[in-house]
């Protein structure tokens, strides 16, 4: 398939995802024209023809209850990856994952996808290790550029995926020009576009860094045990549980928008009732922590944000001076919100 093409609807797709991000109603509130404005047209260009029931069902039966997608390879009857659908900016946490991965065990499907048209996750459903080291595909859209989006739905290519092995695609390589076509040597060639020297693509980045966070903050002598570090993925964020449902602490980088933060998002039934009540403690929680704390109210999850900004993850010179602030945030905030958290 034509990479161009796939990056040329994922830009279309984020700017569906912008205009209507905000809009409590019409795509959070209604899963059905979050698939027919953003799951669908995705899948299309990936090669799933969502109107041929031989490649893409809906609302595939699995014992009483029903799958909201299942992929099918061409020729055969039994589907080869389930997708859970939600609407837009709803939870893809521990219960979202675990509905597909039902699916996929009672099914024996080989793959499970849970997205909300704008976050896309998938998982090799058997395996050894958690779900979590089962991971194999994380990206997006509003929040990631459309060439590395573009990379990673590459995963859900119908031929990569109905291979039964889907690989990673990797950024492309060009070959130097043939003799027809040699620059003339009066002219200096143009410098090679490259994400960076050491990394093969922004995956590989993020993974160096969260690994590379994981031990400074292990070797700087942790004064708090309950933050637990689990493996670092090849993605943007990292997430720590706080002990209590509807909470959660992360961390962020941005590579392309140079910034880290940490921040705690509060989601689930009493996600607003919650927020709203730590919101008006504001003052209070921002002597504790910081005055420059960022409050973002969203329809399903809300976040409480430090952020430290003109940061450059490919200089690893600079590594240090991000993971010290990092640590120090992670701890601050655990040690502020567990706190108020127990007392809301």
């Amino acid at each position: 398939m034509a990479l161009d093409d796939l990056k040329e609807v994922i830009e279309k797709l984020q700017g569906v995802i912008k205009a209507y991000h905000d809009d409590d109603d019409y795509l959070s509130k209604k899963e059905w024209r979050t698939r027919h404005a953003l799951i669908n047209p995705l899948l299309e260009a990936l090669g799933w023809e969502v109107s041929n029931p031989a490649a893409v069902q809906i609302e595939y039966q699995v014992k009483t209850k029903r799958a909201d997608y299942v992929l099918i390879r061409e020729g055969e009857d039994k589907p080869i990856a389930v997708i859970e659908a939600k609407g837009l900016g709803n939870s893809l946490e521990d219960d979202e994952t675990a509905q597909a991965h039902i699916y996929a065990n009672q099914a024996g499907i080989d793959y499970m996808i849970v997205t909300d048209g704008d976050r896309w996750k998938m998982f090799k459903a058997y395996g050894r290790g958690t779900l979590e080291e089962r991971q194999i595909m994380e990206f997006q859209l509003s929040n990631d550029v459309s060439h590395e989006c573009a990379l990673q739905a590459l995963r859900m290519w119908s031929p990569n995926l109905a291979s039964g092995s889907p690989k990673e695609a990797m950024p492309p390589v060009f070959d130097a020009p043939d003799d027809k076509m040699k620059a003339d040597p009066a002219v200096p060639p143009k410098p090679a576009l490259a994400i960076k020297k050491d990394f093969a693509n922004t995956k590989e980045l993020y993974l160096a860094y969260w690994t590379a966070l994981k031990n400074h903050f292990e070797q700087r002598g942790k004064w708090n045990d309950d933050i637990k570090f689990r493996k670092p993925l090849q993605q943007c964020f990292m997430t720590f549980a706080v002990g209590h449902s509807g909470f959660h602490i992360h961390t962020w980088a941005s590579r392309d928008k140079r910034y880290v933060n940490v921040g705690l998002t509060v989601k689930g039934a009493e996600g607003k009732s919650h927020f709203d009540r730590l919101k008006k403690s504001k003052t209070v929680i921002e002597r504790e922590i910081s005055p420059e704390l960022e409050w973002e109210e969203n329809p399903k999850e809300n976040y409480i944000r430090l952020y430290l900004r003109n940061t450059d993850l490919e200089d690893g010179d600079d590594w240090k001076r991000q993971h010290q602030w990092l640590c120090e945030q992670l701890e601050t905030f655990y040690e502020v919100f567990s706190e108020w958290i127990k007392a809301l």
